[in-house]
């Protein structure tokens, strides 16, 4: 009779908890930048901030981490209420081992407090978060004593799958049991253990377990977009081609799939590919401004500045307050010597990010360009480092500027 009103319950509030997960699913934050050798992050926690590191890859972050954690709206939708049209079984089941191997007062973390209810424990409610190491970080945090997974666990967020399979060894997560109503309602249950660990730890692990998912399912796209995808947030790009050149030729319409051979192959500095393959994400349905920014971060580094302007001013249109688009769109428009929109650019991207010196003396010179020379003295005094390969080019100029010698 239990079992019945839970079941109940959980379909009456199916579209709220829907409506509250797809929520948190569709805007995660992923500030992953390039990653920094082994050696440094041997010596990260996993709960440390991702360090700091070129900004496009921070830039694709947010695609990286919708890509890993959202397989698709609305089949998230359609699988789980399937997965809920008949009794939680397998919470009744895990919640029966928990009983016998456990203690009053302990702490269960679930989606839902079925399990926690059959065994007789605490509830924990299972938190969402950007990266399975930031999953890790907020389990260890919430003092819970064990962890359970079903489908619809790993439904409602597919990087979880792969604590769905037996035997999945990840620091502080021990497994203790494995069962399965039929072949596709089951659960895992993991002990909590407190471990100290650090990010390449993690990582390493969990590719481990990634690995043994997509063997496991070898004719279906998504476990290989989710290793190839964790393969490119690992900064491991060329072994993350295989998987997902793989997938796509198991699902060539998904768009996910293009978008993270893009990130790939120009990380590796294969413009052409990655070009082609951001171009293909575009014509299956990706045009937005990250795509369009991104396709024209590509042709300016192929050194393509006209073709770049044109892509990254989309970009900056659909996400007007975007600094790294708004940057690359204002050294477009200098190569390419459209000094008008450059002098535009650089007063848009100042008044979000006054300290940046590059963007002051680019914007000089434009306004020197286009017939506004005080405007541009203006901005040179304003001083400033210029870092990287132009920075004794740039200090010249802004020194001739300050001197009134400086020519158009």
């Amino acid at each position: 009779m239990a079992s019945s009103s839970i079941s109940g319950s959980a379909i009456y509030l199916l579209p709220f908890d829907l409506a509250g997960a797809v929520g948190l699913l569709l805007w995660p934050h992923l500030a992953r930048a390039a990653r920094p050798s082994r050696a440094a992050r041997a010596g990260q926690k996993a709960s440390a901030a991702p360090p700091a590191g070129m900004p496009w890859l921070a830039t694709a972050g947010p695609v990286v981490a919708g890509l890993l954690i959202v397989a698709s709206a609305a089949q998230t939708v359609a699988e789980t209420r399937r997965l809920l049209a008949s009794p939680p079984e397998e919470t009744r089941l895990g919640g029966m081992v928990l009983r016998r191997i456990g203690r009053p007062g302990q702490r269960v973390m679930a989606r839902k407090p079925h399990v926690a209810y059959f065994a007789g424990m605490e509830y924990v409610p299972l938190p969402f978060q950007d990266t399975f190491t930031d999953f890790l970080a907020a389990v260890g945090e919430s003092r819970a004593d064990y962890l359970f997974i079903s489908g619809i666990e790993a439904t409602l967020d597919p990087q979880l799958g792969v604590l769905a399979d037996s035997g999945v060894a990840l620091p502080a997560l021990r497994p203790i049991a494995h069962g399965a109503v039929d072949s596709t309602r089951f659960f895992s249950l993991y002990r909590v253990v407190p471990t100290i660990t650090t990010v390449a730890e993690v990582e390493d692990s969990l590719l481990v377990a990634i690995r043994r998912f997509a063997a496991r399912r070898p004719g279906q796209a998504w476990p290989q977009t989710y290793l190839g995808g964790h393969l490119v947030t690992m900064g491991r790009y060329r072994e993350a081609l295989a998987p997902l050149d793989l997938s796509e030729r198991l699902d060539p319409k998904d768009s996910r799939v293009a978008r993270f051979q893009a990130i790939a192959h120009a990380e590796l500095l294969e413009y052409e590919p990655a070009a082609a393959a951001c171009e293909r994400a575009i014509q299956l349905g990706g045009a937005g401004d990250w795509e369009m920014a991104y396709l024209g971060h590509i042709r300016l580094m192929q050194g393509r500045p006209g073709e770049a302007r044109d892509l990254l001013r989309q970009g900056v249109a659909a996400a007007p307050t975007n600094t790294q688009y708004l940057s690359e769109y204002l050294q477009a428009c200098a190569r390419s010597g459209a000094w008008a929109e450059a002098a535009q650019a650089s007063d848009q991207l100042l008044r979000l990010a006054a300290g940046d010196a590059t963007a002051r003396l680019i914007g000089a010179r434009a306004w020197l360009r286009t017939g506004h020379p005080d405007r541009a003295r203006s901005l040179a005094e304003m001083g400033g480092t210029v870092t990287g390969p132009d920075s004794v080019r740039w200090a010249v100029f802004a020194d001739s500027l300050r001197r009134g010698t400086s020519r158009r």
